[in-house]
């Protein structure tokens, strides 16, 4: 921001801290670090009211780059806030509170909006709002709009204080906007995790800025049980009526059939749909075909350790360890030239050791909140190696 008189931004490092503090004082005069600015009808403010201007709605944009001093944006390029302090001094309330998150490519074209509304400010009150609590946000606010009376308001100032701040990874220019098909099982689906923005599919997608089709079901398998052909909802079977358009398929699975042992585990000869060698092959066959020249990416299974096979050697019903499925995962995958992700030895979530199953895979199977990020992380990282 060379040369720019705006104040609310300096350098600590190599990292942008925004502080600075923006008032809306009286019947909606705006303050910046307490000097007077004008508020616009777009841009980096917009101040909108009513017929009667009993109402004013106030948007801050974050994501407009403008060096003027009377840039009220809370970020430059791709360095974003990551707390908002709200401080109603005045005595009316802040009827609506919304906060937003918005990824754009390079050519400043939207890829993906995100927004989290709040309860009402009471007159008097002080909200603090943590963008990392909310991946979906890329961990970073772009904006925020607020919404009061201001006929009624006769003493005191709203403030919108602005702290933290950090530089947001560079997200690359190959995958926003990309479709990706997430194929798995209750992991993917998001089990474990406080809600599906938090699941590792939706959050690796707003890393990345992708548009996450998601296809996990609970207790997927990638076989198919031959006296029970739709049990278990097969992937080697339902993966064909997943989205054709997708530019990126990631399959997660394994876990389950090794569990339940419903089928076989079949020779690396093997094509047929009853055993997991088999399925696999299908599976990959069928991706390929479907999917001619786009990305395909496979997760092996993460550790688990959930009765009766909480060992971490524990052999199921055909004699073999959950590694050993892993190992045939990508055997399989190795023989058609797709990728795979090693999970299993290369992602640091081991239920077998205490602090690692509470902080983030509490029932040894699913992991929480943190162990998702842990995987979307990994994931997106892996994918921008593949393609950047």
């Amino acid at each position: 921001m060379s040369g720019s008189t705006a104040k609310n931004y300096r350098m600590r490092g190599d990292k942008w801290v925004i502080g600075g503090e923006i008032e809306l004082v009286g019947t909606g005069a705006i303050l910046k670090n307490g000097q007077p600015i004008a508020g616009g009808g777009s841009g980096p403010v917009e101040v909108l009211r009513d017929a009667t201007s009993e109402v004013a709605n106030f948007l801050f944009w974050g994501d407009e780059i403008n060096s003027s001093a009377s840039n009220l944006g809370f970020a430059v390029g791709d360095k974003r806030g990551i707390q908002i302090i709200i401080k109603n001094g005045t005595d009316v309330p802040v009827t609506h509170i919304r906060a937003y998150g918005f990824l754009r490519d390079e050519a400043g074209t939207e890829l993906h909006r995100a927004q989290a509304d709040f309860p009402s400010l009471a007159a008097g009150a002080d909200l603090t709002i943590d963008a990392s609590n909310f991946p979906a946000l890329n961990g970073a606010w772009t904006h925020i709009s607020l919404r009061t009376n201001t006929s009624g308001r006769t003493t005191g100032s709203l403030r919108v204080i602005y702290v933290g701040g950090a530089q947001v990874a560079n997200i690359g220019s190959y995958w926003p906007g990309k479709e990706a098909n997430f194929l798995g099982d209750s992991i993917t689906q998001g089990v474990g995790a406080s809600s599906s923005a938090y699941r590792y599919s939706s959050r690796a997608s707003t890393l990345l800025g992708l548009v996450e089709n998601n296809y996990g079901i609970s207790g997927s398998t990638i076989a198919v049980k031959e006296s029970a052909p739709a049990d278990r909802n097969p992937m080697v079977t339902r993966y064909a009526s997943m989205s054709a358009t997708a530019d990126l398929v990631v399959v997660a699975g394994g876990t389950n059939d090794w569990f339940y042992t419903h089928t076989p585990v079949g020779t690396m000869a093997s094509r047929s749909n009853n055993d997991f060698y088999g399925a696999l092959h299908n599976l990959c066959l069928g991706l390929l075909d479907k999917y001619t020249g786009k990305q395909l990416l496979f997760l092996t299974p993460i550790k688990r350790s959930y009765p009766p096979l909480d060992a971490p050697d524990a052999k199921n019903g055909n004699g073999l360890t959950l590694q050993d499925y892993v190992d045939i995962i990508k055997e399989v995958c190795g023989f058609y030239g797709i990728p795979t992700l090693d999970n299993y030895r290369e992602l640091a979530i081991c239920p077998a050791i205490p602090a690692q199953k509470t902080a983030l895979i509490p029932d040894g199977v699913h992991p929480n909140d943190a162990g998702h990020d842990l995987m979307a992380r990994r994931v997106a990282g892996y994918l921008r190696q593949l393609k950047s």
